[in-house]
């Protein structure tokens, strides 16, 4: 599908994940930089895919349809329809015997692959990555970024010869951060500058790490401040920064599909 993607990345949806599979898999994927979604309503799936057409969809088959059901719910994935393009989809499939699975696969395509719940965590990460990266999701080549100008929280701010720093975050990653200045603070940055002991504002967290400017560029009356974190920053603060842009791009897809009308199709009886 559409190689063009490959360049900006690819978001990958699981549909029904549990919470193991969520905490030692998906989880996971978004430590190795994966933009990785759990979805737990099965009826706002296709919403979600009408908005981000390029996702990668992972189906976790439980009891919410049956196993023609969820035959039917794949095969309408990746054949699209007038609201969204054809889907490239994985299954996680549950045991369900030789004869069954096999007619359960007949017709579908499975671009993403196949696997067996049972499998151990580490099979399931291992494997899943690697098609991940075929079909041409960023991982590890790019760091996820979220935008948190609508963030009223989300602050940077350090301590200067008695004077506070405060300033706006415009977006976040696990790599950088960009705020902006007010020009008349032109002397206060520089490139490479190092700010041992800064502070982020993120909803109710607030974590401590070490800064340096990476770049200043002018921005009309402001400057584009662009920080790098320290090289002896703590993975905890960066599992903190992770964890925050997690919740925002999730709260931003929920409430992009807030308002769409919910699928309706009884998959089981198709």
């Amino acid at each position: 599908m559409a190689d063009n993607r490959a360049f900006s990345g690819r978001k990958v949806f699981f549909l029904n994940p549990g919470a193991s599979f969520e905490a030692d898999v998906i989880d996971t994927l978004r430590v190795m930089e994966y933009d990785a979604y759990a979805i737990y309503d099965l009826r706002t799936a296709k919403n979600i895919a009408s908005i981000h057409p390029e996702g990668i969809w992972f189906v976790v088959m439980d009891d919410s349809l049956t196993v023609t059901g969820w035959h039917n719910f794949a095969a309408s994935l990746e054949a699209g329809d007038l609201l969204i393009p054809p889907i490239d989809v994985g299954i996680i499939m549950r045991d369900m015997g030789a004869d069954t699975e096999k007619k359960f696969l007949s017709g579908l395509k499975c671009n993403a692959g196949v696997y067996k719940a049972s499998s151990s965590a580490g099979e399931l990460l291992r494997d899943i990555a690697a098609a991940l990266d075929k079909l041409g999701a960023i991982g590890l080549r790019k760091n996820i970024r979220a935008d948190c100008m609508d963030d009223k929280s989300a602050e940077i701010y350090w301590m200067k010869g008695g004077k506070m720093f405060k300033f706006k975050m415009i977006d976040v990653s696990t790599a950088a951060i960009a705020t902006m200045f007010p020009s008349t603070l032109q002397n206060e940055v520089f490139v490479n500058q190092i700010i041992s002991q800064a502070y982020l504002t993120m909803g109710k967290k607030q974590v401590s790490l070490p800064l340096r400017v990476a770049t200043i560029k002018s921005a009309g009356d402001k400057l584009l401040v662009i920080f790098m974190y320290g090289i002896d920053v703590q993975p905890e603060a960066i599992s903190q920064v992770r964890s925050y842009i997690s919740t925002l791009l999730k709260q931003r897809l929920e409430s992009e599909i807030e308002k769409m009308p919910k699928d309706k199709v009884n998959y089981n009886n198709l």
